[in-house]
C-alpha cells in the first residue's frame, strides 16, 4: 500500500506570511525562504541552510522577539530604555508577542519595523503622559518605518497621542516619509494619530482611531514646504471622537499656495459619530484647510455633529482649496453634508480647478462656483456629472415631515414602501420593488432584506438602475437610491 508523503506548505509573501501551527512548514514565495510554525500566537521561525532553527528566541522574517531583550508585558514596568538600547545596538526588526507593554517610544532611526500579535492581543500602553510611539525627525530624515498588528490604548493620561509622526520645518531636504502603518487600533488619547509638519508618501491601512479626546486623526502641517503630501489612507475608521474624526490644518493664510497639502487619498474610510459629545464646541465630522487634490473615494461620512443646528459632515476652509475629488461617498446625518467657505480662492465645482464633486444638490440662490457658500446633500456620489439645483421651496413646502437629509428606519413588506419618515427600509418579505412612495427630491433610501427575503429591482417608471439587468438583493445585502426628478436612481449596491 502506497504511503502519501506529500508535505503541505502554507504560502505567502514575506510581509504577509501567515502564522502556522507548531511544526507546520511555511514557504515565503518572494524570497524562497522556509519557515516553521510555532503556534497560532507566535510568528514562524526561519529555517537556515542547515535545517536548524534560527537564533535564540526565534525570528519572524528577521524579527527579534522582544522578550529576549528583557522587555516585559508587565504592569508598571517601563520598557522604553530596553527598546532604545536595542536600536542603539543596531536591531531594527522587533516582534512583540501578545501581552500589554508599557512604553513611550521616540523613533528617529529609519527602517525600524515593529510587529505585534494582532489587535486585542499585543497592546501598547503609555508608561508616562507622553506619546506611545513618536516617529520623530531629529537631525536626519526618518523613513521606511513599519508598525503593524498592535492595539495602542491609553490609561488615565489626557495630554498624549497614540501615534505621532513629527516632521520638521527645515525645508524639503529633511523629511519624514514612506512609513507603513497597518492593522492598528488606537483609542482614548488626545489624538489617535497626530501628524506634524513635513510628512510624505506614507501608507495607513486597516486602522481604527476611536474615542479620543480631540481628533481621530489630526494633521498640523503649517510650517514646512510641501508639508503633507502624497499620503494614502485605506480602510480607516474614525469614530466616536470628541471633536473631528479627521482634522487637516495646512493653512498658509494666503502666503504661499505651493506649500500646502498635496494629493492625499482617503479610500474606503468611515468617519462616523464624531463631534457628538456634550463637551465639543467644534461641529464637524471632517475639517480641512488649504488642500490641493484631496481624494475621498468610497467613504462613509455620517452622523457627525448631530447636536448642533449648524453641524457639518465635511467642511473645507482656508484661503485656497482645489482638486477636491469626492466619489462613491455617502454623506448624511448632519444638518449640512458639505460646506466650502466663500473665502476659499478656488472652490469645488469650478471647472478650471479640476474638482469633481458630483450628485450634490445646492439649495442656495447661487450655483456652486466661487463664492457659493453652503452646499448640502444626502449623498456625494458618481451619480451625476453636473451640479443640480434644488428649489428651496420644494423643501419648505414638502408634504413629508421627514427632512430629506436625515435618517429614519422602518419596516415595510409592500412592493411600494413608504419612505415618508425613513431612509432605511427593512423587510422579511420577498418582492419586486417598483417604487418608493412619499419621498422628496434628494432623499436617500437604503433597502435591506432579512431572513429569507429576496428583493428584485428592474428599470421602470420610477426605478432607474445602473444597468439594464434585473438586480437581485439577497438577505443582508443592500441597495441605495436617491430621488432625482421623478425617479429613484441607483447610487450603489453592496452585494
Amino acid at each position: 500500500m502506497a504511503v502519501d508523503s506529500t508535505v503541505q506548505f502554507k504560502r505567502g509573501k514575506k510581509n504577509d506570511l501567515p502564522y502556522g501551527l507548531e511544526g507546520e512548514p511555511l514557504y515565503c514565495t518572494d524570497t524562497n525562504e522556509l519557515y516553521v510554525g510555532q503556534g497560532k500566537d507566535l510568528p514562524p521561525k526561519l529555517i537556515n541552510a542547515n535545517g536548524t532553527g534560527g537564533s535564540g528566541g526565534g525570528t519572524d522574517l528577521g524579527y527579534i522577539n522582544v522578550l529576549d531583550l528583557g522587555i516585559k508585558p508587565e504592569a508598571n514596568f517601563d520598557n522604553t530604555s530596553l527598546f532604545n538600547d536595542a536600536i542603539n545596538k543596531g536591531i531594527k526588526n522587533f516582534y512583540f508577542p501578545p501581552g500589554i507593554y508599557e512604553l513611550n517610544l521616540i523613533i528617529s532611526t529609519p527602517y525600524i519595523r515593529i510587529k505585534g500579535g494582532g489587535i486585542g492581543k499585543t497592546i501598547f500602553s503609555p508608561h508616562i503622559d507622553k506619546d506611545v510611539i513618536n516617529l520623530q525627525y531629529v537631525d536626519n530624515s526618518i523613513n521606511n518605518c513599519e508598525i503593524r498588528d498592535i492595539e495602542i490604548k491609553n490609561k488615565e493620561f489626557t495630554n498624549n497621542n497614540g501615534l505621532s509622526i513629527n516632521g520638521n520645518d527645515k525645508g524639503v531636504n529633511a523629511i519624514n516619509d514612506n512609513h507603513y502603518l497597518k492593522n492598528l487600533k488606537i483609542s482614548n488619547f488626545l489624538n489617535g494619530i497626530f501628524i506634524k509638519d513635513r510628512t510624505t508618501f506614507s501608507k495607513f491601512e486597516n486602522i481604527e482611531v476611536s474615542n479620543n479626546y480631540n481628533n481621530g486623526i489630526r494633521v498640523d502641517s503649517i510650517n514646512a514646504a510641501t508639508c503633507f503630501n502624497g499620503n494614502g489612507f485605506y480602510n480607516i475608521v474614525m469614530a466616536h471622537n470628541i471633536n473631528e474624526g479627521l482634522y487637516i490644518n495646512t493653512t498658509r493664510n494666503g502666503a504661499d499656495f505651493s506649500h500646502i497639502a498635496l494629493t492625499n487619498n482617503f479610500i474606503n474610510c468611515d468617519v462616523e459619530d464624531n463631534a457628538n459629545s456634550e463637551n465639543t464646541t467644534r461641529f464637524y465630522g471632517i475639517y480641512v484647510t488649504d488642500v490641493d487634490n484631496i481624494n475621498l473615494q468610497g467613504c462613509y461620512i455620517e452622523n457627525n455633529a448631530q447636536k448642533s443646528d449648524n453641524g457639518i459632515n465635511l467642511y473645507f476652509d482656508g484661503a485656497f482649496c482645489r482638486g477636491i475629488n469626492i466619489s462613491g461617498t455617502l454623506v448624511w446625518g448632519s444638518k449640512y453634508a458639505l460646506k466650502v467657505t466663500d473665502k476659499c480662492r478656488v472652490l469645488s465645482g469650478e471647472i478650471s480647478a479640476g474638482n469633481k464633486i458630483r450628485g450634490i444638490m445646492d439649495i442656495n440662490s447661487q450655483v456652486h462656483i466661487s463664492e457659493s457658500g453652503l452646499v448640502i446633500g444626502c449623498t456625494i456620489t458618481e451619480g451625476y456629472d453636473n451640479v443640480k439645483k434644488l428649489n428651496k421651496d420644494v423643501l419648505e413646502n414638502s408634504t413629508t415631515t421627514l427632512n430629506p437629509f436625515s435618517i429614519g428606519i422602518s419596516h415595510d413588506s409592500t412592493a411600494t414602501p413608504s419612505v415618508k419618515r425613513s431612509n432605511y427600509i427593512t423587510t422579511f418579505t420577498s418582492n419586486e420593488i417598483t417604487n418608493f412612495t412619499d419621498g422628496v427630491l434628494g432623499q436617500i433610501v437604503i433597502v435591506r432584506p432579512y431572513g429569507n427575503a429576496i428583493l428584485t429591482f428592474n428599470n421602470g417608471t420610477y426605478i432607474q438602475l445602473k444597468d439594464d439587468k434585473t438586480c437581485t438583493i439577497n438577505p443582508n445585502q443592500t441597495i441605495t437610491f436617491m430621488k432625482y426628478e421623478d425617479k429613484w436612481v441607483e447610487l450603489f449596491r453592496n452585494v
